[in-house]
């Protein structure tokens, strides 16, 4: 069940529930329905205007329909295409769309900036993958994987089939999520991070690894930044965040703009500019 105080999320979260008069169809699915024939007949049919002005901005459309199971598979085809080779051709993290989705039999291909014969999706092949991609690290923990590979940050869901490059906005409503972020910066800066939770409190301890130190000095770091630092050493270093909005992880909570980190609603561009700025 959704559960948000936001009344806009409770409408959507009845929607999709709720039937319509003359038919079994969720009134989301009809909305969905709607859209995805509008995609195809009005923007993909023209396939100029789907390359060069798609009607949806960065082809949003396409992110809500890969998160609906009953409408993954009926994508509009060309759009995806083009949305798969504008990453094979991007060469700059910039000219990337922030929080768009990708199905995982593409993740080779654009890793690999070339078409690759679709597999199914494991860690062995991705660890094969990745000895042809110069740069890479990726940590794992339950359902996700996070990857960072040609300076670009992927997270993997093997459980949902998806992709998701380049986070930024997305809502970390998710303890696991939360816990594999901090892993993962924590052990590329050759840490060992522990996590407590305590309600809607959650302590995070980083310790180094090496005898040096690889924390910026406390004098260093930004003021925003030291109210979240509760003890500190040469060696260790402990945060405490305070999330109250920490829920299910839903589609729901996916692109939902910009937050502020102390406003409770913590986005991964948050955690990651957090804790980037405490390492050297």
């Amino acid at each position: 069940m959704i559960q948000d105080a936001n009344p806009f999320i409770q409408v959507l979260s009845i929607a999709f529930k709720s039937r319509g008069a003359t038919s079994n169809e969720t009134i989301w699915d009809q909305m969905l329905s709607k859209r995805l024939d509008f995609c195809k007949n009005d923007c993909e049919s023209n396939r100029v205007v789907c390359i060069l002005r798609p009607k949806c901005e960065d082809r949003r459309y396409l992110d809500v329909l890969l998160l609906d199971d009953n409408f993954r598979k009926k994508i509009p085809e060309f759009c995806y295409s083009t949305r798969i080779d504008q990453l094979i051709k991007a060469d700059s993290i910039d000219k990337v769309p922030h929080d768009i989705y990708i199905l995982i039999d593409d993740l080779a291909t654009v890793l690999l900036r070339k078409k690759q014969k679709n597999r199914p999706f494991s860690t062995n092949l991705l660890q094969r993958t990745l000895k042809n991609v110069k740069k890479s690290f990726f940590v794992k923990k339950g359902n996700f994987i996070l990857l960072e590979a040609n300076d670009l940050i992927y997270l993997i869901n093997p459980s949902q089939g998806l992709v998701l490059v380049n986070p930024q906005n997305t809502l970390i409503t998710n303890i696991e999520l939360f816990q594999l972020i901090i892993r993962f910066y924590s052990e590329k800066n050759n840490c060992i991070s522990k996590t407590n939770v305590q309600g809607q409190f959650i302590e995070v301890t980083l310790q180094s690894k090496s005898e040096r130190s690889p924390f910026k000095e406390i004098t260093d770091l930004p003021a925003e930044v030291l109210d979240y630092i509760v003890a500190s050493d040469d060696k260790e270093l402990t945060l405490e965040l305070e999330l109250p909005s920490l829920r299910s992880w839903t589609p729901l909570s996916i692109n939902a703009g910009a937050n502020n980190f102390k406003s409770g609603e913590l986005t991964f561009k948050d955690l990651k500019a957090l804790l980037t700025s405490i390492f050297k």
